[in-house]
């Protein structure tokens, strides 16, 4: 959002619901020059009425050239409440989410989504995807196809970068010896996240490495209060040599203290603690989800999703590598993503939309 407002666009954010004080996008917005509302989401269909009333309102105290929509709920709401105001306004849908199926959808949101399926042809200016993966999965599901295009993430490159303060410091307060490899994964404790793969192939490489190695698993919901994780651990042998951190370390500080990043995901729309583990020169083996393969290229190692003992094996493989091919590959890595998934080119993009797309809406 600071790129918008550095290119002179007045930028105001509707929040569905409160951030809290120590969410990390409350300090980033209190420091930029954006208007910010906070409104009280809930899931009662009988408030919806409520949070339209109050985005109208918000519409017409603004006057905004375009609304932006983001993730499913955020684009329907704008959608909604710019049908209600007087002035047309062309509205933007951006998705982040890539597996459509009801097996990977809550009911309410599998809904939501089916109604949006036939909403796209009508309603938004263009729908953006953050991989070609989500765009591919959507089109096929019924989202228009003319109205759908790609924008990658884009990542900050000056937040995350290889330093060797942050990899001594974490490694020094989990008594982890430079000796030792660190092979890490970051996110969520969820089924879609693929723990349990992430479990069973590291009981694969710690009986086929032949090397010192330990296994971080860092992100919500890991902890040792967590029963069903500390079962898997526990049936898998591998309690002892797995470190778990509920995810109150800076994530940047973890990708520089492990030596490799796993992505078990067995879904992602775009996959992006490869490309923050990539900044920091930490190479990554990951599964085939959202742009894992772009993110990667050359620079690391897709396996099948699901796969848990080719991915125990590319782990092998990777940890197997010298110091000096592995740093190689980091610097090759960390390039690669500066040059093609940057927070300038992202926004740029973003702008260039909205400029190409509100000189066609003023000329009709």
């Amino acid at each position: 959002m600071n790129s918008l407002v550095t290119h002179d666009i007045r930028v105001s954010l509707v929040l569905l619901a409160p951030l809290k004080k120590g969410n990390n996008c409350y300090h980033l917005l209190n420091q930029e020059k954006i208007t910010v509302y906070q409104l009280n989401y809930t899931k009662n269909p009988l408030l919806f009425p409520l949070m339209l009333i109050k985005i109208r309102q918000i519409l017409k105290k603004e006057d905004p050239d375009l609304v932006q929509g983001w993730l499913y709920h955020g684009s329907i709401f704008a959608s909604i409440a710019t049908l209600l105001h007087i002035k047309k306004i062309p509205v933007f849908w951006s998705i982040h989410h890539a597996d459509v199926r009801m097996k990977s959808l809550n009911l309410s949101t599998y809904l939501l989504v089916k109604f949006m399926r036939y909403l796209s042809h009508i309603m938004p200016k263009k729908i953006i995807f953050c991989s070609k993966n989500a765009l591919e999965s959507h089109v096929t599901s019924g989202f228009s196809c003319t109205k759908s295009l790609y924008i990658t993430n884009g990542v900050n490159s000056e937040l995350f970068v290889p330093s060797l303060n942050d990899r001594v410091e974490l490694r020094s307060n989990l008594n982890i010896i430079d000796d030792v490899f660190l092979v890490g994964l970051v996110g969520r404790f969820h089924q879609d996240k693929g723990c349990e793969d992430f479990i069973k192939a590291a009981t694969i490489v710690l009986k086929r490495l032949g090397l010192p190695v330990k296994f971080l698993m860092c992100g919500p919901l890991i902890s040792s209060s967590n029963k069903e994780l500390i079962k898997m651990l526990t049936d898998h042998g591998i309690l002892e040599s797995c470190i778990l951190i509920s995810g109150v370390q800076p994530v940047s500080k973890v990708m520089n203290a492990i030596d490799l990043l796993c992505l078990t995901s067995k879904t992602e729309s775009f996959g992006l603690v490869l490309a923050e583990a990539m900044l920091c020169a930490t190479p990554c083996v990951s599964t085939d989800v959202g742009a894992a393969r772009e993110i990667l290229a050359d620079y690391g190692s897709v396996t099948p999703v699901g796969d848990f003992a080719a991915l125990a094996q590319s782990v092998i493989d990777m940890l197997k590598k010298t110091k000096a091919e592995r740093d190689l590959l980091g610097q090759k890595g960390r390039a690669h993503v500066c040059n093609n998934f940057s927070f300038a080119k992202f926004s740029n993009q973003y702008i260039d939309l909205y400029e190409n797309s509100l000189s066609s809406h003023r000329t009709l």
